[in-house]
């Protein structure tokens, strides 16, 4: 039996759960705070830097997002239930405005049900519980209705009979209430009457005050601003009194007029006195009484006369103003049209006849002479058949003359009605349009601004009919030099919800940021068969992407794209022909059903992600409704918690098995377009505890971190290198923290931690770059504490609680306690933080074979191991824990002295390179080696070596 020994190349392939005589010599027992590089070994993971507190504990779940704007500005957006806000790399806050309030990002679950995606300047942030709505109460969906109670005055007439007599003169009844203390008079000029008095006549004229609004202003004859307004009083105008006055008296309530009704909320005190038979009288005299200086004498009189019946009664009425689902969503009520259509004289002829019937029944009708030529133009033949509809059936409907066509509508939005016309010219001479018209030609000239119709299309379904609108010029323009424009149905509710749909955060010219609702277009033309509503109406939305310049949204089994530039429209923009641009809408095909989670881009295509299933967006050229094809890619199950995400070529998306989470790299084939998932959690399939909660990726530095959710408190990285074709690394290993991990995100080098401890919840910063080196005791390495800031000094106010704090000067001095920190910080600058453990458990050494260069293992002979040794560089401090199986633990310490110094001291440590030996005297697998820090100092461990004795009672051949 001779001495042996038996080098470990590398350390930096993580942890390995398969048995020790088939993991790779680089793999671990496990690894904790340890970051393993290809070109520096295994080193302790650099430390979180403070920056802000953002809020309390015990808010829930955060969603964290990137708002990479350009190279030097960048933020943070942090989500939680309820709750919004932005910070910037340093860590300070950014003032978000929020004009509608922040209803929109209520949910379950701040981790899980927000989606979001930036474009430019907005951020669009989806509420994955949020079901999308149009206008529309009755849009496939059981809802129940919204009522509201008001009550109503209603003003009944005056009665035309004189009622009070005073000096030769009569006076008509006028309004006049006392609401709520508050008097609101009607009025009623009389006539003026001359009386010959001695020593010359004088003008007598009654009036009544008028307290059409507080203060009481009088009213003189024509003098008055209205002059004529008092003359004609009527229920109607009163009532429009009365609603002013009641609005000035409660400006915060909501009053509506319509007629000759007043209406006004159920629960306002409302207390009325009808005094319109209780008169003020007042008598002015013109000229003046001999001998008097005043231009007016003026005299009253007070008198009561009765009239029949009450001016006034007070009902209640209900009424639908709205719809609400049963998860709370409120949908306006949907608005009414009044039907309406148009008869068109297109062309006069001599002994012609021209009848137009009104649901069925004729209504006019005229007939041309033989011989007189201005009867027979189309203005003229209009203009008889309109007096004929004017005068039998204005009771309901509304006629209206315009040169040569007549217009239809109803008074009654409930009433519906058919309107036909007949002639003798073959139903060539005269047209009437109403709802539908069979050709575009069948259309006037000139019409009704504003009036809609749908024409029948040329394939004779209805999928291709087109609504037109006739639109008159601009202003300034002549009259009649309007023209048919392509629009949609009417009375059709063409918008969505806004407050259902997706909201933005815009990042504003003066550097704020304003979360709100989005200004999504309208439907402009069509109806619901040829432009019908996008599928995610009246579902709930999935996730939100940008893909080829259009905006997308993932809604169960379809995938919906904005048209291509337009990231508010999700309507055709006209329905006459097809555009390339136009909004897609379209559903994956598939022999079970595939809800779809997360849209991912992956090379050229999309990539969407269903539980089971994968599949890829593609189109041949630009992306059109034509061109786009959705296609199975793989089919592996997924733990759709968290949206997968790409880094350079590869996606990684997480699995569920059993208790424990995994993780697959879905890529391409080399040279081929054959797709796979590859696990690459396979030699550790106990490692991920509990589902995957948080998924980030990092290209720059080859990195793949999740959070879980058996493991609050941890992050479990991944960490990889291609050498061309060839996995070089392959190595997880996890990171504790001192609380729980709410989200966490790569930006470029950084990631952006959001942690929850007990005294609040706090986003913290990642360098993997190393590229803040601080100057300590004149050589540069990493201060190695978690939550770390950096001080000037005089520094009275730190961001926790310094119970457990270390501090650093740049002499590398160490000062431990919140007394110590607190008095050092008074006079010199200080790098403080949290001490943080690293520790590496090297596997079970086994004998390698060297004929296949120690990719299989000996197992048949005894392995004791003799010594150990390390090879560092730039190290300050490690321990060494080598605990032999039932034995206690033995501590061997290296510390980076200057040479020829005994004890290890701060202001005497320096970083060295070299090796550093260690006994073992144990068999291989009944001792357990660890390599600990909790120094502030690095370490970095480039490779190992062992030495012992192998004895084998046989040789293998």
């Amino acid at each position: 039996m001779s001495l042996l020994n038996q080098a470990i190349k590398n350390l930096i392939n993580g942890v390995s759960q398969q048995p020790p005589t088939i993991r790779l010599p680089s793999q671990a027992e496990e690894q904790v705070n340890g970051l393993p590089s290809v070109s520096s070994g295994l080193s302790k993971r650099p430390p979180t830097q403070h920056l802000a507190r953002v809020m309390d504990a015990g808010q829930g779940n955060t969603t964290t997002h990137l708002i990479n704007r350009d190279a030097s500005e960048k933020y943070v957006l942090l989500a939680q239930s309820g709750e919004l806000k932005v910070f910037d790399f340093a860590g300070n806050e950014q003032t978000v405005n929020f004009p509608d309030g922040k209803g929109y990002l209520n949910v379950p679950d701040g981790s899980r049900d927000f989606s979001m995606v930036t474009v430019a300047d907005y951020t669009f942030v989806l509420n994955k519980q949020s079901t999308v709505r149009v206008q529309d109460p009755y849009a496939g969906v059981t809802l129940e209705p919204a009522y509201e109670t008001r009550k109503v005055i209603t003003i009944a007439p005056l009665p035309g009979q004189k009622v009070w007599s005073y000096n030769n003169t009569t006076l008509k009844p006028a309004y006049r209430f006392n609401v709520n203390g508050a008097e609101v008079y009607g009025f009623y000029k009389t006539t003026t009457y001359e009386r010959n008095l001695n020593p010359s006549p004088w003008v007598f004229d009654p009036r009544y005050y008028v307290y059409q609004l507080d203060p009481q202003t009088p009213w003189y004859n024509d003098a008055a601003p209205a002059a004529d307004y008092h003359k004609h009083i009527t229920p109607d105008r009163y009532a429009r009194i009365l609603g002013e006055a009641l609005r000035y008296h409660n400006p915060n309530l909501v009053i509506d007029v319509v007629g000759n009704k007043v209406y006004v909320p159920n629960d306002m005190p409302l207390s009325i006195a009808d005094k319109s038979r209780e008169f003020y009288f007042e008598d002015v005299i013109w000229p003046p009484p001999q001998g008097q200086s005043d231009s007016l004498q003026t005299r009253t009189a007070a008198g009561t006369r009765l009239l029949t019946g009450s001016r006034y009664s007070v009902s209640t009425e209900t009424r639908i103003v709205g719809y609400t689902s049963s998860d709370g969503s409120n949908i306006p009520q949907a608005a009414n049209v009044k039907q309406e259509g148009i008869v068109y004289v297109k062309q006069g002829d001599y002994s012609s006849n021209y009848k137009v019937f009104v649901n069925g029944t004729q209504r006019a009708s005229f007939s041309t002479p033989s011989d007189n030529r201005s009867q027979i133009t189309t203005d003229y033949i209009a203009g008889q058949l309109y007096s004929q509809l004017n005068s039998a059936i204005s009771g309901s409907y509304d006629i209206t003359l315009s040169g040569n066509v007549i217009r239809i509508r109803a008074k009654d939005e409930a009433t519906n009605f058919s309107l036909k016309t007949e002639d003798s010219g073959g139903n060539y001479l005269l047209i009437a349009a109403k709802g539908r018209v069979q050709s575009f030609a069948d259309l006037p000239p000139r019409c009704f601004d504003g009036f809609i119709i749908k024409v029948a299309g040329d394939s004779g379904v209805e999928a291709d009919d087109y609504y037109v609108r006739y639109t008159e010029g601009d202003e300034g323009e002549e009259k009649g030099s309007g023209s048919w424009v392509e629009t949609h149905q009417r009375g059709l509710n063409n918008e969505f919800v806004n407050a259902t749909m997706p909201h933005v955060l815009v990042r504003e010219a003066d550097g704020t940021f304003t979360f709100k609702q989005a200004e999504w277009e309208k439907r402009k033309v069509g109806d619901l068969t040829s432009n019908p509503d996008p599928t995610f109406v009246n579902r709930k939305l999935s996730d939100v992407f940008f893909y080829r310049n259009r905006l997308g949204f993932l809604c169960d089994e379809n995938v919906i794209f904005s048209e291509a530039g337009g990231f508010f429209n999700f309507y055709p923009t006209t329905v006459m022909t097809y555009l390339d641009s136009a909004p897609i809408d379209v559903s994956i095909s598939n022999d079970k059903v595939s809800i779809l989670r997360f849209a991912v881009p992956f090379h050229e295509n999309l990539i969407l992600f269903s539980d089971q299933t994968q599949f890829a967006v593609k189109a041949q050229g630009i992306l059109s409704p034509s061109t786009i094809s959705i296609d199975i890619t793989t089919q592996f199950e997924a733990s759709l918690r968290t949206k997968p995400v790409g880094a350079g070529k590869n996606i990684f998306f997480p699995v569920l098995k059993g208790k424990y989470a995994g993780i697959r790299e879905y890529y391409i084939e080399e040279g081929t377009d054959t797709k796979d998932a590859a696990d690459i959690t396979a030699h550790v399939p106990w490692y991920i505890d509990g589902d995957v909660t948080s998924l980030t990726a990092s290209s720059n530095e080859d990195m793949v971190i999740c959070a879980a959710s058996g493991a609050p408190n941890s992050l479990y990285v991944y960490n990889y290198y291609w050498a061309g074709n060839e996995k070089a690394q392959s190595a997880w290993h996890k990171w504790d923290m001192d609380g729980r991990v709410l989200n966490a995100i790569f930006i470029s080098s950084d990631l952006f931690i959001v942690i929850e401890r007990d005294d609040g919840i706090f986003l913290e910063r990642i360098d993997m770059s190393n590229s803040e080196i601080e100057k300590v005791l004149n050589f540069k390495s990493v201060v190695l504490l978690d939550r770390r800031v950096f001080c000037d000094a005089g520094t009275s106010e730190f961001p926790f609680d310094l119970k457990d704090a270390v501090a650093v000067n740049r002499e590398g001095e160490v000062f431990r306690g919140e007394d110590a920190v607190t008095q050092a910080a008074l006079n010199q600058d200080l790098y403080v933080g949290i001490p943080y453990r690293f520790s590496y458990k090297l596997s079970e050494q086994v004998m390698r074979n060297s004929a296949d260069e120690g990719k299989s293992s000996l197992n048949a002979g005894r392995l004791q191991l003799r010594n150990m040794k390390f090879i560092y560089s730039e190290t300050g401090y490690f321990e060494v824990h080598v605990t032999p199986l039932g034995r206690q633990t033995y501590i061997n310490t290296f510390t980076g002295t200057d040479r020829g110094v005994g004890l290890f001291e701060p202001e005497n440590a320096v970083l060295t390179s070299g090796e550093y030996k260690f006994p073992l005297m144990s068999k291989s697998d009944r001792v357990d080696i660890e390599v600990i820090s909790d120094s502030h100092l690095p370490v970095a461990l480039q490779s190992a070596e062992w030495e012992g004795f192998y004895h084998s009672r046989s040789t293998s051949r």
